[in-house]
């Protein structure tokens, strides 16, 4: 998949940090290539490019993703650092252990996701 999809943590409506560092651990490994603010992940079945990895408490925007793999990763991730997974023409998605009542209105409604399964059937029916 091509498009764009941002991870991103929010607060009483509100952008606010991450825990980056937990969420660097997860995809650490994973990191083929890293090159200033972006980096590539792969994984056994497929790959994504990250962007934003110099801030990681900020959040990410991933695109190019293939595989099934790399959404069970960008999961583990979000629930690391307590971000909110949020694909572009899609609804938010909101992974275990984030709260639906800190996300701004105007994103809209958001959907829960337990898995990777779940977070890539929610981007393929966009």
């Amino acid at each position: 998949m091509s498009f764009d999809v941002f991870l991103q943590a929010f607060e009483s409506g509100g952008v606010v940090d991450g825990d980056g560092t937990a969420s660097l651990e997860v995809l650490g490994s994973f990191i083929a290539e890293l090159d200033g603010s972006s980096a590539r992940l792969v994984t056994g079945d497929g790959e994504a490019d990250v962007f934003g990895i110099d801030r990681p408490s900020s959040g990410f925007m991933l695109n190019h993703a293939s595989g099934d793999e790399v959404w069970q990763l960008v999961l583990e991730s979000a629930v690391a650092a307590g971000f909110f997974v949020i694909p572009v023409g899609c609804p938010v998605a909101a992974v275990p252990g984030t709260d639906l009542a800190q996300l701004p209105p105007e994103l809209g409604s958001a959907v829960v996701v337990d898995s990777g399964a779940d977070l890539q059937r929610l981007i393929r029916s966009c």
